[in-house]
């Protein structure tokens, strides 16, 4: 094995650095103050309105610790809001704030043009990314890189 294949992980992490901020560009001349990575939980809540933090992680296929760390911020920038279930008071259930309803429209909207900007950098890759990016999740979950060498 080589040297640069004991630090793949960073550079996907790089990767997804890069693209979280070109991203961010974007959304944020397009007016989206909604920080980049949590843009799925608004679009998901204007989408489902009134969710649970597992709905929530689920809707995302989010981990429900990575949407607990999102949820305050996006509270104190007012864009969603809580309530208790009134059926279960144990489960507090999360809306979308005006605010937040006019961000994810504008989240909307930003996606066709992140579309196209996909589209040109996977026409200058020559394969779709998300494609082989779910194919490299896959054959990670069915060949481990701990499991041992048949």
């Amino acid at each position: 094995m080589t040297s640069e294949n004991y630090f793949i992980g960073k550079t996907a992490e790089a990767i997804s650095t890069l693209i979280t901020k070109q991203c961010e560009a974007i959304l944020t001349r397009n007016g989206v103050q909604a920080p980049v990575k949590s843009c799925s939980i608004i679009v998901t809540l204007y989408r489902l309105d009134g969710l649970s933090l597992n709905e929530i992680a689920r809707e995302t296929d989010s981990s429900p610790q990575l949407i607990k760390q999102k949820l305050p911020k996006l509270l104190k920038l007012s864009l969603i809001k809580h309530e208790d279930d009134s059926s279960d008071k144990r489960r507090r259930l999360f809306f979308l704030t005006d605010r937040g309803k006019l961000q994810a429209e504008k989240i909307l909207e930003t996606f066709q043009e992140l579309e196209l900007s996909m589209d040109r950098l996977n026409k200058h890759l020559g394969f779709r990314l998300s494609d082989k990016l779910e194919e490299i999740k896959r054959a990670l979950n069915e060949v481990p890189l701990h499991s041992e060498a048949p």
